[in-house]
């Protein structure tokens, strides 16, 4: 019987993420994909960031009834899934994060939320505005954008408190790609040490956005670490 896996994007983002390696999952699990409030034409909530994400989350699970699931966090969509599985014990099997960064300071946060320019963004990477455009209609982007900066602002000032994953009951691996600029190998390692049952994997070939994930080298992970599920 196939098991059910909840497909996780991260900031600025959409369940369209992960469209490419959709067709090769659907052979081995039940998938899910949620946008997140704000993202990809989906509604903004009165309240805007991971505890949201992560009650949204909890909706969709009690809606759709699932007793006990897995996930594919990307970047920020794997922030939520450790954080939903540490509020909510028993409910997932085993989570695998890709990019996501938990170490977060104030200046880090600082230096990503000047990235997040909508007006500096369209004047010097037009075609990414398009894209975003498209993927978020009919919500605007660049309220998007806006929301997502002061999201990422508040985990610089609110670092979260790596021991609390001491009690996580679920398997946990940390997916780095080879040649992220945004999350470190110490980061991760330092997250694993906290872990009952994790650890980290690097991808080959790869860079921190999802389309320069190599794909071939992902499925292999995905493939090695929920085989034990089918």
């Amino acid at each position: 019987m196939k098991t059910d896996l909840i497909l996780l994007h991260g900031a600025l983002g959409s369940s369209e993420t992960f469209s490419q390696i959709v067709p090769e999952l659907e052979k081995y699990f039940r998938v899910h994909r949620i946008n997140f409030s704000g993202h990809g034409g989906r509604n903004f909530e009165q309240a805007f960031g991971i505890p949201q994400f992560v009650a949204e989350l909890n909706d969709y699970v009690s809606t759709k009834q699932l007793s006990h699931f897995s996930v594919l966090g990307y970047s920020m969509g794997g922030y939520v899934g450790l954080l939903y599985a540490l509020e909510n014990p028993g409910k997932v099997n085993r989570i695998l994060t890709v990019g996501t960064k938990l170490h977060w300071t104030p200046e880090f946060a600082e230096t990503q939320k000047k990235m997040l320019n909508p007006e500096k963004i369209m004047e010097k990477i037009p075609g990414y505005a398009a894209i975003l455009d498209k993927n978020h209609q009919p919500q605007d982007w660049k309220i998007l954008m806006n929301k997502t900066a002061g999201m990422m602002y508040d985990l610089g000032q609110n670092p979260l408190d790596l021991s609390l994953f001491q009690t996580l009951d679920c398997t946990v691996m940390i997916g780095l790609a080879e040649m992220d600029n945004l999350v470190t190998e110490e980061e991760c390692l330092n997250l694993v040490s906290f872990l009952k049952k994790g650890g980290m994997s690097k991808i080959p070939d790869s860079k921190h956005p999802f389309e320069q994930v190599n794909a071939e080298a992902l499925m292999q992970l995905i493939h090695s670490f929920f085989k034990e599920e089918n």
